[in-house]
């Protein structure tokens, strides 16, 4: 069985459609994510702006948050692959 270096390399190599076939294939197979109980989504968000309001949290940037969270991905990446 290919490594995934080795499958990656032969993946690049398809064309637009396929590697986009192929694309939704893998995340077909992935497992279904946790169901989201959205009354408790949305206490959360009304206790995390009640929160903001008292001064208890701080707003980001949203480029920093978004490259917080880029960051956090490349690293369960690499956790991934090293694993």
């Amino acid at each position: 069985m290919p490594g995934l270096d080795e499958a990656m390399k032969i993946a690049m190599n398809l064309t637009v459609a396929d590697r986009a076939t192929l694309a939704g294939e893998l995340l077909r197979s992935l497992p279904e994510p946790p169901a989201v109980d959205e009354d408790d989504f949305g206490r959360t968000l009304i206790e995390r702006a009640e929160a903001f309001d008292r001064g208890n949290r701080t707003a980001s940037d949203w480029r920093e948050s978004v490259e917080r969270i880029r960051l956090a991905l490349e690293q369960e990446t690499r956790n991934a692959t090293q694993g």
